[in-house]
């Protein structure tokens, strides 16, 4: 058995674990004509019809995972309890809820407990990608509508990195992360950065969530600032406030209060005073 369900620090994976989930199956399914079927039987009927296609690739669209075969797709939105578990072939029997299950020459998985599990058109791929922001994984996106949906906001920077609509695949781990690398108050005003401040936080995201893909993992500390390399960290050192009850650059308190529902975790002496 091998162990590929999402490490995850807390909460809903991140749009690294998604888009190393499709880098992997890409990697292992890719032109297979591939055994689709649904032991939970909730996916029953979607997955007979589309049983013995080609898969052609799986792609990510901030935490959404597509499955692309010759006629249609599969979305795939893991939520707060998906995950995916991966076997060599011969795969054992399915344990748990396995809404999905995926079985090529060499490899199978399963998947357990999604939010989301659906077969999808051409036109519902075109209307979730309309109601995204930009990825910043995806070479294609553009700064240009991050810095402009800041702009038309006035909620905290906060609670606009949250919103999948300002920016695709950003959690409460990377929100934290990223605002006190850019030692920036969470309850700054999201309309009051500058274009800079927007660009540079954006050009951020890209290497952060890029570095995750790579370690499946979320890493936030500079290569700098450790003794060794990335992928022998440990936990507690991989990230510089969240979860942590000390800062880890000034090692000042780390404060946290709900935000929308949502634990903000941030460094009063790094990135100033609360609201």
């Amino acid at each position: 058995m091998l162990p590929f369900g999402h490490p995850r620090t807390n909460g809903m994976p991140e749009g690294h674990t998604v888009h190393r989930r499709a880098r992997d199956h890409t990697k292992w399914f890719r032109d297979q004509s591939v055994r689709l079927s649904s032991p939970q039987g909730r996916f029953d009927d979607e997955a007979r019809a589309l049983d013995g296609e080609s898969f052609r690739e799986a792609f990510a669209i901030g935490k959404h995972l597509i499955y692309r075969f010759d006629r249609d797709h599969i979305h795939i939105h893991l939520g707060l309890f998906g995950k995916f578990r991966a076997q060599k072939i011969p795969a054992g029997d399915p344990r748990g809820a396995v809404r999905l299950r995926v079985v090529g020459r060499d490899r199978a998985v399963d998947l357990i407990g999604p939010i989301k599990c659906e077969r999808f058109t051409d036109v519902d791929l075109v209307l979730l990608r309309a109601r995204l922001g930009p990825d910043p994984l995806d070479p294609r996106s553009d700064v240009a509508l991050f810095v402009d949906a800041l702009r038309r906001r006035r909620s905290p920077i906060g609670v606009a990195l949250l919103d999948q609509s300002v920016v695709a695949g950003l959690g409460n781990v990377y929100r934290a992360e990223l605002l006190h690398r850019a030692q920036m108050n969470p309850f700054t005003p999201a309309n009051q950065l500058t274009t800079r401040q927007a660009e540079s936080m954006f050009a951020d995201m890209r290497d952060l969530l890029a570095i995750g893909v790579k370690y499946d993992r979320i890493i936030t500390v500079d290569r700098s600032e450790v003794d060794r390399p990335f992928s022998r960290l440990r936990r507690g050192e991989r990230l510089n406030v969240y979860g942590r009850a000390r800062c880890r650059r000034c090692d000042s308190p780390v404060r946290r209060e709900d935000l929308q529902g949502r634990n903000l975790h941030w460094c009063v002496s790094c990135q100033g005073g609360s609201r």
